[in-house]
């Protein structure tokens, strides 16, 4: 029993999603470095994730290198759960 729902009522997943073609992995790239650069990075600030402003502008240099390159990929791995009664 997890969560208030018996095993036999959920479906359980995981997946992975891969991108190769440079126009997502840079678009992509930007999204995070604008995420980083508004509530995403203040909460970080904030809630001590990272030590300081510096080390978010040493994110936001990384994406937008790593972005720039051709070659890059981009890989998102997602969990899931459908849970009824």
């Amino acid at each position: 029993m997890q969560a208030g729902f018996d095993r036999s009522q959920m479906l359980i997943g995981a997946g992975a999603t891969v991108y190769t073609e440079p126009d997502e992995t840079r678009w992509r790239a930007d999204v995070h470095v604008g995420g980083l650069e508004g509530e995403i990075g203040e909460r970080w600030i904030r809630d001590k994730d990272v030590k300081s402003q510096e080390e978010i502008e040493n994110l936001k240099t990384a994406l937008t290198v790593c972005g720039e390159r051709d070659q890059a990929w981009y890989t998102t791995w997602s969990g899931e759960a459908i849970c009824w009664k």
